[in-house]
């Protein structure tokens, strides 16, 4: 005779305390027997334990209709107390050391639990005892998941082939996930939504069979599922299926991803998503969202010129946000404009202190979302906040999205027009991430373009990033628009950039996003050298417009986009007539290289030199009265060319070229070594 099976006393205490009408059976020879029913089926009855375990062995016309049932649901009629009422049945079969026993919850027939159309249970029945399901699991051991499918492409299935033949549709896909998922619970949780409860580990290729099943037969686009991996006997039925809902959405409208797994990335996205929404305006109001300051660099002169705002949120409870996660939650509600002026009106405020102290402080660019151009007259939000912390329209740079450009590109026109006519410069955000098209250079008037990272991607082994870093500079320069390049981390890019002519550099290298108190500290602690003088912007700026990779002595226009082999210089010529030299370019610094010099020793020799000197002085000086490009002679073989491109105060920055530069310089060097040693002429 089969022995029946012993629970252990934990489980069976575990079991027997459950509040739901629950009894276990086993199949001893060609019957059920009840070796188990719990609390919530005893109060069902009204009768004690052992005199139910007694009564249920008694109606074996239920029992043997439980024992062949084709489905995991029955109605049946059973006397409860004293009348009959019908009650609906749910069996499954579990595996208990060998043991096969049947699982079966009792539902009373006043609580409708089965879908009229697939007859599978409904979301009623999950709810109620959905929990129960996933609890009973995790008490023997196993590893129960949740996993939410939605049938892509309903609403035009039933469109096109009608209602009734969609009907027909989900009842095949409710029999399929039957026969898949036996052992399970498979739910039909709301319209073309179903849910199943498994411990199955091979629910991936169940997965897959369904999706091969419907792509065979019908005429819609699939089905993708979220997962949730139910581990916490404490968590409701309804957390989880919420997890395995944004699962779901996380596979997105991309029809090849078929399923995720909740995940911590989940997580990130959409359960933070709850947190920012419920705390955002906290946030604002408790300025637990503030701006980092991160430096950017005049690459001509290694000095900081201005800084970009960055929100961050650095939350008393959940520490610092990910920018990631916040920004995209609040542009997808179209709250991104309280958090925009927020930052405005914080950079503004300190902007405004820092002019009060007489700290030197310089310009400071703000991010600007697509949205805020819908939402909200930007221009007039982001104006009153300047005029009310009276900071000049030049402490303020505007920098908006390329993306932006071609979402709501009527609504930018206009404020960009109103931005430019109160005098804000207007930059461009991560130009070539992804959005880039020539043709919006053409369309909108941008000051400068914030080259995006990903062209430093692997800047050491992709020398095809070089060329478009130079050809993005020098398009630049031709439709006269400053550059500023971001994400640099090392001094190679640096070096490169500036050699190219980019105007300005962001990145690690030079330093990460700082809270106010350090950034105006650091400021302090490093002392003005380190720092451009607001005042000095425009000097620089248009110095920066010189195109240094082609000659600049000629019209951009009609040189093309061939790349200047001439050595040229960028010089300062101050009141006291000392030359420094801020730039040289890579045939410059060729020919000084070949005669083992650099550039601070050529500007040693120049400034002590009589002749040299005095020609480019006597050159720069009828440049600047001519405004024109001017020139001399050096030498018999070697002359040099002259332009004044912009003064500031005591000071006139030129551009220089020279033709036989290394002829001049081989001449020099032995007009040197004769006069260290007179003996040898």
């Amino acid at each position: 005779m089969t022995k029946l099976y012993q629970f252990s006393k934990a489980n069976r205490e575990s079991y027997e305390r459950i509040n739901f009408a629950l009894a276990v059976f086993q199949e001893v020879e060609g019957k059920l027997v009840p070796i188990l029913v719990s609390d919530g089926l005893c109060r069902l009855y009204q009768l004690s334990r052992e005199v139910l375990l007694n009564h249920l062995r008694d109606i074996s016309y239920i029992t043997a209709n439980m024992l062949t049932a084709q489905q995991n649901l029955l109605t049946c009629r059973i006397k409860l107390a004293e009348s009959y009422q019908t009650v609906l049945l749910h069996l499954s079969r579990q595996d208990f050391s060998g043991q096969d026993l049947l699982f079966v919850d009792y539902i009373p027939s006043n609580v409708q639990y089965e879908d009229n159309l697939t007859g599978l249970l409904n979301g009623a029945y999950l709810t109620g005892f959905g929990k129960d399901y996933l609890v009973s699991k995790l008490r023997i051991g196993d590893q129960p998941r949740v996993i939410l499918f939605n049938v892509i492409g309903m609403y035009g299935y039933n469109e096109h082939f009608g209602y009734l033949a969609g009907d027909h549709f989900l009842i095949k896909i409710s029999k399929q996930l039957l026969n898949l998922f036996l052992a399970g619970l498979v739910i039909r949780y709301n319209d073309d939504r179903f849910v199943v409860l498994s411990t199955d580990t091979d629910y991936i290729a169940k997965i897959k069979q369904l999706q091969e099943f419907i792509l065979r037969n019908y005429s819609v686009g699939g089905i993708k599922a979220g997962i949730y991996y139910y581990t916490n006997a404490r968590e409701s039925i309804k957390s989880a299926i919420d997890k395995a809902r944004k699962a779901l959405q996380y596979t997105g409208d991309d029809l090849t991803q078929l399923y995720h797994v909740f995940d911590e990335s989940v997580r990130e996205k959409y359960v933070n998503r709850d947190y920012v929404l419920t705390h955002f305006q906290e946030a604002l109001d408790k300025r637990w969202i503030k701006p980092y300051y991160q430096m950017e660099i005049r690459s001509l002169t290694g000095q900081v010129c201005g800084y970009e705002a960055l929100a961050r949120w650095i939350d008393p409870k959940e520490g610092i946000l990910n920018p990631a996660v916040f920004i995209g939650v609040l542009e997808d509600t179209h709250l991104i404009n309280r958090l925009d002026l927020s930052i405005i009106d914080q950079v503004c405020e300190m902007l405004s202190s820092c002019y009060k102290r007489g700290i030197s402080i310089q310009p400071v660019s703000v991010n600007l979302s697509r949205v805020d151009f819908q939402v909200c007259d930007i221009f007039a939000e982001v104006d009153a906040i300047r005029r009310k912390h009276k900071i000049p329209t030049s402490y303020l740079k505007i920098e908006i999205l390329e993306s932006t450009l071609t979402t709501v590109p009527d609504q930018l026109r206009a404020a960009m027009d109103k931005f430019h006519a109160a005098g804000y410069q207007i930059w461009m955000d991560d130009f070539g991430s992804g959005y880039s098209s020539l043709n919006n250079l053409k369309d909108f008037d941008f000051d400068l373009l914030k080259i995006d990272m990903i062209f430093l991607k692997n800047f050491k082994t992709n020398s095809r990033s070089h060329i478009i870093l130079r050809e993005i500079v020098d398009m630049a320069k031709h439709l006269g628009i400053h550059t500023l390049c971001e994400g640099v981390e090392t001094k190679e890019q640096a070096d490169f950039l500036r050699a190219i002519g980019c105007d300005r550099l962001q990145g690690f290298y030079f330093s990460k996003p700082l809270p106010q108190e350090e950034m105006l500290a650091l400021i302090e602690k490093n002392g003005l050298d380190h720092y451009e003088p607001q005042e000095m912007n425009d000097y620089y700026d248009t110095i920066g417009e010189t195109n240094i990779l082609v000659n600049p002595m000629v019209n951009h226009i009609s040189q093309g986009i061939k790349h200047l082999e001439m050595p040229l210089a960028l010089i300062e010529r101050r009141t006291d007539d000392q030359l420094v030299y801020y730039f040289t370019n890579f045939a410059y610094k060729d020919e000084l290289t070949r005669r083992h010099l650099d550039q601070a020793e050529w500007q040693e020799i120049v400034n002590d030199s009589t002749f040299y000197k005095s020609l480019l002085l006597s050159l720069m000086h009828r440049s600047k009265k001519a405004k024109a490009v001017v020139n001399g002679m050096l030498d018999e073989r070697s002359s040099i060319e002259v332009r004044h491109l912009a003064n500031y105060q005591d000071r006139d920055m030129y551009v220089c070229s020279i033709n036989n530069f290394g002829h001049y310089l081989d001449k020099t060097r032995r007009r040197e070594v004769k006069n260290q040693h007179p003996d040898r002429g």
